[in-house]
């Protein structure tokens, strides 16, 4: 897990760019209700 830690932390950099997988969500809503749900798959950081 920490791992995954790491990788997260890399990924918070400024400028950082990152390759998402995944799918929109219609049929969930978050506590805001401000727009659509991204569900991710997986990310991989670009270098």
């Amino acid at each position: 897990m920490k791992f995954l830690g790491v990788r997260i932390k890399k990924l918070l950099q400024s400028g950082q760019k990152a390759k998402v997988t995944g799918q929109v969500r219609e049929d969930v809503m978050t506590a805001a209700m401000i727009g659509p749900v991204l569900e991710v798959k997986s990310f991989e950081l670009v270098e």
